[in-house]
């Protein structure tokens, strides 16, 4: 409920797309985390999506993810939110992509780096 910006917004029909998911502790654990992340994008960068639009979101965060094109390795940070996306060359380089309005401090965003060139 938090996730939505206004509660006048869910309708009859996100209720009742959202509300069979919430019986599966998997998909209740995924839609909860993905609205901690829609919570805090609206708190730190100030987005308010549409009520169709979290609905949206949180019916894709129980959704096996897909593998992102390229074959990209995706760094979310804790809020779960994309900071990061990188791909390991053939030649033995990487390619680093930082996402606009990732919300991450630079800081963060090395240390991500630092993790993955140790690893």
């Amino acid at each position: 409920m938090n996730a939505f910006p206004d509660t006048h917004g869910i309708t009859v029909r996100i209720a009742r797309d959202i509300k069979p998911l919430t019986s599966e502790k998997r998909t209740l654990d995924l839609m909860i985390a993905e609205s901690r992340a829609i919570i805090a994008e609206r708190s730190d960068l100030g987005a308010v999506l549409p009520a169709p639009e979290v609905a949206k979101r949180l019916i894709r965060a129980t959704v096996a993810p897909t593998k992102p094109t390229g074959g990209e390795t995706e760094v979310k940070s804790t809020a779960g939110k994309v900071i990061l996306r990188y791909a390991h060359s053939t030649r033995g380089g990487y390619t680093f992509k930082v996402p606009a309005r990732s919300g991450a401090s630079a800081a963060e965003v090395l240390k991500a780096i630092e993790n993955i060139l140790t690893s």
